[in-house]
């Protein structure tokens, strides 16, 4: 993970939610993201680039993208249709989204969509 200072930050281009930049790295706020809290906590796996991730609970998409700044690909899982939308929007921005709508309670729904991933991230 990449820390400019005391400063968890992903490094992809462009915002998603108009997060601040520092030094062209785009800030993970840990107070809009509970994976950031873990990892501002010293907490959490390493994501490395050449990691598949299955992110259960999607939601907009906003730590979905900073973990795609990471890794190769993230397989976001979404329920809600009003989400999926703003979902659909940083998945446009970033190819290594694969935005899946479906109940992340059934594996049978999403699991012909993607493959075998290196970690499950669940956010539900």
């Amino acid at each position: 993970m990449i820390r400019l200072g005391n400063v968890l930050v992903s490094p992809g281009e462009g915002g998603v939610y108009g997060e601040r930049t520092l030094d062209g790295y785009r800030v993970w706020d840990p107070y809009r993201s509970k994976l950031a809290a873990l990892y501002t906590l010293g907490g959490g796996l390493d994501l490395t680039p050449g990691m598949r991730v299955l992110y259960l609970g999607a939601a907009n998409g906003t730590t979905v993208s900073h973990v795609a700044d990471y890794v190769e690909t993230v397989y976001a899982v979404e329920f809600a249709p009003r989400p999926m939308q703003d979902l659909l929007e940083v998945a446009r921005r970033r190819k290594n989204i694969v935005p899946i709508m479906a109940d992340a309670n059934r594996p049978e729904e999403y699991a012909p969509f993607m493959e075998a991933v290196d970690l499950v991230y669940q956010d539900v």
